[in-house]
Parts: structure tokens; C-alpha cells; sequence
């Protein structure tokens, strides 16, 4: 929705002790930020066929596109310590209190920072590949071309259990598109291009994105 990445860390308890003891401190659930960041390059190597028969005035046209790139991401993630609730006012005594309260902040922080590099990381490698079929109709005032394409999981680096990768997943997409565009002069043109994106699920994680 275009809004700041949050999420929630659970509410807990501090164990004083190896077992819970009935002044072990509480602290309530915590809203914090998530930042993620990075650049992504990406190489594409197209290669094209067209046929010199045309089929209802046109003509076929296939076109394969390989990618091959490099991913980086950085996740950072912001959030202050939640207060520690004590269920006794006057035990243990107010230094006891400090320290815990200092040893849960280092430990909270450390867990935000762990979740940040648990998801951050590079990759680099070969990307999916995506193959074009389509009928193109050329005039001299307008060019047609109907196809669809599919695109195909090569990306052999891609790995579920890793914070990134080049590729996008085991699963296909079909594109199916129309694309025209009118010449009204020799020097300007208008064009206009209608596609959409239909996904399978991805068989490494069971997720199906929308269309």
C-alpha cells in the first residue's frame, strides 16, 4: 500500500532465574519499523526470430530473453526496547531492576539486529527465462503484435531458505498482450500496450502471488 514495513515482536517474560519465578518482569507487545534496501543489476540477452511468410497478413515472431544479473538487499529494522512491567514494586531491589532492564535491551536489540541480517544478503547468477510468441502487422500508419510469453524458472541459484535471489521462484507466468501503435506522421507515434500477469504456485513454497 505504499506505507512503512512494521511488524510486531510477541510479548514475553524475563526469567530471573533457570526456572519462572513470581517476580520475573513482563513486557507487552512492540511495534517496530522494517527498512529495506538495495540495487539490483541486471544484463538481458534477447534473441529474436521473424518469418518471412506472413500468416493473415502478418508475420510470426519468437523471441527469447535470458537474464543475468546481480541482487543485493539490506534490511534494517528500528524499534525502542518495551519497558520491563515488574510485578513487585519493592523486589528485587532498583539495581537489581537496572541491570536486568540492560541485559534485556542488549538481548531485544540483538534479536532486531539478527532479524535484519537473517535477511539481508547478494546473490548473483542467472535469472528466469522468458519466451515470446506473437503476430505482428506492420502498415505503414499501424503496427499490431498480439502474443503471449511465458516465463520460465531458470534461475538455478534460487533457494527458499535464502534471504535473496536473483530469480523469483519455481513457478511459471503467462503474459498474454496486445500491443498498437499508430503512426499519424512520419515523426510521431502513439502507442499503447494491454498485458497481464497470470502466476502458478510456487512449488518450492506453496505461495501462489496474485495475477
Amino acid at each position: 500500500d505504499g506505507k512503512k514495513l512494521t511488524m510486531s515482536t510477541p510479548a514475553g517474560t524475563v526469567p530471573l532465574a533457570a526456572s519462572s519465578t513470581p517476580l520475573d518482569p513482563t513486557y507487552a507487545e512492540q511495534e517496530v519499523a522494517v527498512d529495506g534496501y538495495g540495487p539490483m543489476t541486471q544484463l538481458n540477452l534477447g534473441l529474436a526470430y521473424l518469418t518471412t511468410d506472413k500468416y493473415a497478413d502478418g508475420r510470426l515472431a519468437f523471441l527469447v530473453n535470458f537474464a543475468y544479473g546481480k541482487k543485493k538487499q539490506t534490511v534494517r529494522v528500528n524499534g525502542a526496547t518495551p519497558a520491563l512491567n515488574w510485578p513487585s514494586s519493592t523486589m528485587p531491589d532498583d539495581s537489581t531492576k537496572a541491570y536486568v532492564a540492560s541485559q534485556f535491551e542488549a538481548q531485544y536489540q540483538g534479536e532486531l539486529s539478527g532479524f535484519g541480517a537473517a535477511n539481508s544478503g547478494e546473490d548473483t547468477g542467472l535469472g528466469d527465462t522468458e519466451i515470446q510468441v506473437g503476430w505482428m502487422r506492420n502498415t505503414d500508419t499501424v503496427r499490431t503484435l498480439v502474443g503471449a510469453s511465458v516465463v520460465v524458472p531458470t534461475a538455478a541459484s534460487y533457494d527458499k531458505n535464502k534471504a535473496v535471489s536473483f530469480g523469483t521462484g519455481s513457478y511459471y507466468t503467462v503474459r498474454p498482450a496486445v500491443q498498437v501503435a499508430y503512426l499519424p506522421t512520419e515523426k510521431v507515434a502513439l502507442a499503447g500496450k494491454l498485458t497481464v500477469g497470470i502466476n502458478s504456485t510456487n512449488t518450492d513454497t506453496h505461495v501462489r502471488s496474485g495475477n
